[in-house]
């Protein structure tokens, strides 16, 4: 789909070929590889019962919190969401968020950043607990069930300390500065990041 947002054709031609889904535009053409089976198996993933509703804001949560978790697989915890009771956290060695939020889970997990970030923009509104699978629902019936992982999520209790701390306002503006220069960080995947200097 990102892929055929930067097409500018007005039209374009999508034909299968081999084990390839070939897009071709006037001037351009890209392939995307296509698996001639699935390799990995439904059966493991266990099937939800009862479903609970989700806080109005669990998806703007998961949005700006997302974005703090890490992209380095070596610290596996730094790469998922802490889905807490009271709220959803992440850290990455640089930067924390913590979004204070109802859950409704009886017990803190881990969820992987790249599986739940998907969330976002599906409307779920319930959500369903098995013992090693989190699955969300929205009103059409859309099911996306991700991994959980009860595993210790470090404390930022000393990150997010108020004492000691200086309020600072922010100058106006700043927000869609941050969002122009945003433009340019989303073309590089692996580092979008953008630096603000007082």
């Amino acid at each position: 789909l990102s892929l055929l947002h930067k097409m500018v054709e007005e039209e374009i031609d999508i034909e299968p070929k081999g084990n390839e889904l070939l897009i071709m535009g006037k001037r351009r053409r890209a392939g995307i590889w296509m698996e001639s089976e699935i390799t990995s198996s439904i059966d493991n993933v266990e099937r939800p019962e009862a479903w609970l509703p989700l806080p109005d804001d669990f998806s703007v949560a998961v949005k700006i919190v997302e974005g703090c978790a890490g992209k380095d697989e070596a610290e596996f915890v730094r790469c998922c969401l802490h889905l807490h009771p009271k709220w959803i956290q992440a850290h990455d060695n640089f930067k924390a968020t913590r979004y204070k939020i109802e859950t409704g889970f009886q017990t803190g997990i881990l969820v992987r950043r790249e599986s739940i970030k998907h969330i976002i923009s599906l409307g779920m509104t319930e959500f369903s607990e098995t013992e090693t699978w989190i699955h969300f629902r929205n009103p059409s019936g859309l099911i996306l069930s991700c991994r959980r992982f009860v595993e210790d999520y470090p404390s930022l209790k000393d990150i997010f300390q108020r004492d000691g701390m200086t309020e600072v306002s922010l100058p106006r503006g700043l927000a869609e500065a941050a969002e122009r220069a945003e433009i340019f960080a989303r073309e590089n995947a692996d580092d979008n990041e953008i630096t603000i200097a007082f």
